[in-house]
């Protein structure tokens, strides 16, 4: 008491404690009594001070006291003397002869009393009974030796026989229609623009902001005439464009924007709603006898219409997460809606499957679909089951345990909701089996496995009352809205103060011997946790360790999750399981690091537990052991360098002579095939148009030709015949040798296609070239041959008629006329063998315009990569370079396009062969 231990003793009574030696309060052997605000001398008056037997903190100034003689009092210790006053509770008959043991202050309003022979009783502050606790409760005993209440709202009960823990759960709050002003049964709930709603048969209400802390909270009915009636489901509906609340009314579905305006947005009879988890633009509607949707085109809703062939009463939907529909009712009906197409917002494509008791559905059921954990379950009257796509059965749902499981011993609890919070908790809604009970279940993941740990949080009585809505708020906060009240629950851990709790290592094991038990004496001290800088020293004989470690917390221990981390074995937590002990086996020597923390329901995470050791090396892994390896293995070494060195040295000559001799004929073959390539080189340029022969009949032009390696796979050919000019632009397959091998047979054969009388366009000419690469290279077509071949622009310049026509295999002309671009599009097929290869290719024939520019180009330089990001160069920059360049003489476009290219690919080799022939009409 502030700062001073006091020790009460039967015969002397209240002494304090200074310098180790206990010193009595009295003064001059007189004790000071507060009696009818005088003070009065207890000698000369013979009034004797109440034998305190216990005595709590109960403001910051005074102590509450208890005497089994006098009752209640208040005293204070000041200036050296006691002050004491007495005490009522304004109900004192309920402690009077409760034969008071124990007692503490609980908070402000609540009080706990044990007893020597009746158990424990929670009163108020005024003294009226909230909780009487005895065996018959499952108390463990009735006489109370000690109360203690932690900091995890748990009051703790010293018995004769043993210890108990009392759970003080002030987490549920219940809102009753009469006092909080709603009405009807409550069918949904919702949070939406800060403002929470409710909705029930007889209307639609929102919560009240305006109450103060403290109040009955209260709710106000909204009486626009649309939702003034009956109200049932709701859901937020927002994105970029609109943020709105969708609510079914008697009228069908009605809107409410931010600013509170109501709007109908289409009449029907309407059991449910659902927002689309692929498309949230789509909402989906369960009818009285069918399915619909509708579409928000991003300012109002457009109704897509039924689904043809569902007929059921859609009273539940849902939707897993590969998109299909889940449509239920009460009747053990279930319809599964998947692989929907709309076009112009019509379904105009979907599966449907019907489901049934004959598909293993329970009988007589309302069937509630719900997606928990990445599956879609089914929540029905005889437990919860799941769907078995390969037996295409409905079967027991394993995962939440035996009570929610239908099997032939018994039927699983009847699950009237479910619902997923964001912990990836699962709140199940029940009854017990006589339907007297409204129950609520709370699942966990018990680890990676995907089973629950299921714990029973709530309950109460009411045949007629179940749960229709289960909505989660802000913190973890819940509300259930039913038929008779709305209960909203507030865990502890979301409030403003969350208790810490701890983990605790109360057990390590070293091979057969236990090093630590939970405590150690250190220095005549008894300590439960290991020291700081204290090292646990362990022999290598005994490297296998156990570790097993607890914690405590508000809710069961059960669902505590623990996870560790050995430092120095392997430096990652592991995952969160419900195990408490750990074995490692075979640990090398070091220093180790063993930590561990737990926790709780609602994902809280305890201080960690910490344990420091090292383990010692072997005899043959000591730094003696080491120096002795270490001098015979340099022994061994210089004896083994000395007797093989002349060997060696015999091996290396001739080695070297061989690998000289080898390396003199790899650089001989390797000029052989250089001189081949450069040869074939001369070749391709031989029969490549010359700069002179081309600028005979194109004036203005450029040719940009660049191979990748030192032959090209690209090429282009020029052919002047009865007055108009032929040019060509290639892209064979493959670059290097290979494509220069298809470049000099598609030059021959464009050689002698432009002889023959029946060529008559530039279509003709593709479609004989593709004929004459298809049987030269033996192509029939078939998956396995060889898909070799070329693309191609070729281009028929009449100047004496300005006629211009153009046949593309891929490769399109691009025009520039009077500073616009045109593209003139290639066939989508190549010079080769193709699915398509039976159509003729297409001739495009136009009138040209002098000032014209035409380009014909390989896809080399549009895929050149390069750039900041090393990305394709790409068509879109392609022209625009063009539009920026095709008024500067032709050789100044080549030479721009070309440094262009070399600054685009930066350190990066060119990847294709590049083509670019560009002519201007003059």
């Amino acid at each position: 008491y502030r700062d001073q231990i006091y020790v009460k003793l039967n015969k002397y009574g209240i002494q304090k404690i200074e310098d180790n030696k206990l010193v009595s309060i009295r003064n001059v052997s007189k004790i000071l009594v507060l009696q009818d605000n005088k003070k009065v001398d207890a000698k000369q008056k013979k009034i004797n001070a109440p034998a305190l037997n216990i005595y709590i903190d109960y403001d910051n100034e005074w102590l509450l006291a208890y005497s089994k003689l006098k009752g209640f009092y208040l005293f204070k210790i000041e200036d050296n003397a006691l002050k004491i006053k007495p005490y009522k509770f304004r109900n004192l008959e309920t402690i009077k002869d409760f034969n008071v043991s124990s007692f503490i202050k609980i908070n402000d309003s609540t009080y706990a009393f044990g007893s020597s022979d009746d158990g424990i009783m929670l009163t108020t502050s005024e003294g009226d009974i909230l909780l009487h606790l005895t065996t018959k409760s499952n108390l463990g005993d009735n006489k109370v030796n000690s109360l203690y209440f932690d900091n995890q709202n748990h009051l703790w009960a010293a018995l004769d026989q043993g210890i108990s823990r009392i759970k003080l759960n002030n987490d549920w709050e219940k809102f009753i229609p009469e006092k909080s002003g709603y009405s009807g049964i409550i069918e949904s709930t919702n949070r939406f623009m800060g403002n929470f709603y409710l909705n029930s048969g007889k209307g639609f209400f929102k919560l009240d902001k305006g109450i103060k802390e403290g109040e009955q909270a209260h709710f106000i009915k909204m009486t626009d005439s649309l939702v003034d009636k009956g109200c049932y489901g709701m859901i937020n509906f927002e994105n970029s464009e609109t943020n709105q609340m969708l609510i079914i009314t008697d009228d069908g579905l009605t809107s409410m924007d931010k600013d509170g305006k109501f709007t109908l947005i289409i009449p029907a009879f309407i059991w449910t709603v659902m927002r689309d988890h692929i498309d949230s633009n789509r909402v989906w509607l369960g009818l009285d006898n069918g399915l619909a949707s509708i579409y928000f085109n991003g300012e109002t809703f457009d109704v897509e219409g039924r689904v043809p062939g569902i007929k059921i009463q859609t009273r539940f939907l849902e939707q897993d997460k590969a998109g299909n529909i889940w449509a239920s009712n009460t009747l053990s009906k279930v319809v599964k809606l998947s692989n929907v197409e709309f076009i112009d917002h019509k379904i105009t494509n979907f599966d449907l499957k019907e489901y049934s008791s004959q598909d293993g559905l329970p009988s007589d059921n309302a069937i509630y679909p719900k997606v928990i954990n990445g599956e879609i379950v089914f929540g029905t009257g005889e437990g919860i089951f799941i769907f078995n796509e390969k037996t295409n059965q409905f079967v027991p749902y394993e995962k939440m345990g035996e009570a929610f499981r239908d099997d032939k011993e018994h039927k699983g609890k009847q699950t009237h909701r479910l619902f997923e919070d964001h912990n990836h908790r699962v709140w199940i809604i029940s009854k017990n089996q006589d339907e007297t009970r409204l129950q609520i279940y709370l699942a966990s993941l018990k680890n990676d496995s995907g089973f629950y740990s299921v714990e029973k949080i709530y309950e109460t009585k009411g045949k007629g009352d179940i749960f229709n809505s289960v909505y989660e708020d802000y913190n973890h906060v819940m509300w259930f809205g039913g038929v008779t009240s709305l209960y909203k629950y507030t865990p502890n851990e979301t409030k403003d103060s969350i208790p810490l709790f701890f983990t605790n290592i109360y057990s390590v094991i070293a091979g057969a011997d236990t090093i630590m038990s939970g405590y150690e004496y250190l220095n005549n001290h008894l300590y439960t946790t290991q020291q700081p800088g204290e090292i646990e020293i362990i022999k290598y004989k005994n490297n296998k360790l156990v570790f097993h470690y607890s914690s405590l917390m508000r809710n069961n221990e059960e669902v505590i999750l623990y996870s560790y981390m050995l430092e120095g074995f392997e430096d990652v937590w592991s995952k969160w399981d419900t195990r408490n002990s750990e074995r490692f086996t075979n640990l090398q020597e070091g220093s180790y690091t063993f930590r561990v923390r737990a926790m709780d329901f609602f994902g809280n995470v305890s201080s960690e537990a910490t344990y420091y050791f090292e383990v010692k090396p072997p005899w043959y892994r000591t730094i003696w052991a080491y120096i002795g390896y270490f001098l015979f293995f340099v022994a061994f070494v210089w004896g083994a360098i000395t007797v093989s060195t002349r060997s060696l040295k015999k091996i290396i000559r001739e080695a070297t002579a061989e690998i000289q001799e080898q390396k003199d004929q790899l650089e001989e073959k390797n000029q052989n095939i250089l001189d081949s390539i450069r040869y074939a080189k001369r070749i391709q340029e031989a029969v490549t148009p010359t700069k002179s022969q081309m600028k005979k009949f194109f004036p203005e032009h450029f040719v940009l030709w660049r191979p990748r390696d030192i032959v090209s796979g690209d090429f282009y050919w020029m052919m002047h015949k009865s007055n108009k000019v032929v040019v060509a632009a290639a892209d064979c397959t493959g670059h290097g040798v290979p494509g220069a091998f298809m470049s000099i047979m598609g030059i021959s054969f464009l050689n002698q296609i432009a002889n023959m009388p029946e060529v008559n366009n530039a279509a003709d000419a593709l479609n004989h070239l593709r004929s004459n690469v298809i049987t030269s290279l033996n192509q029939e077509g078939s998956e396995t041959d060889t898909k070799d071949g070329m693309d191609i622009s070729l281009c028929v310049y009449d100047f004496d008629g300005m006629i211009m026509e153009f046949s593309g295999a891929y490769n399109p002309l691009y025009i520039i006329r009077d500073g616009e671009l045109s593209v003139v599009k290639a066939d989508r097929m190549p010079v080769g063998v193709h699915d398509r290869m039976d159509k003729p290719f297409t001739n495009n024939k136009f009138t040209m315009i002098k000032g014209d520019v035409y380009y014909i180009l390989s896809d080399g330089y549009i895929d050149q990569f390069g750039g900041p990001k090393g990305k394709k160069f790409m068509t879109k920059r392609f022209k625009e370079l063009l539009l920026t360049i095709y008024e500067k003489p032709m050789e100044e476009q080549s030479r721009i396009l070309e440094e262009t290219l070399i600054k685009w690919r930066g350190d990066i080799e060119q990847v294709d062969d590049i083509i670019i022939i560009g002519v201007r009409v003059v």
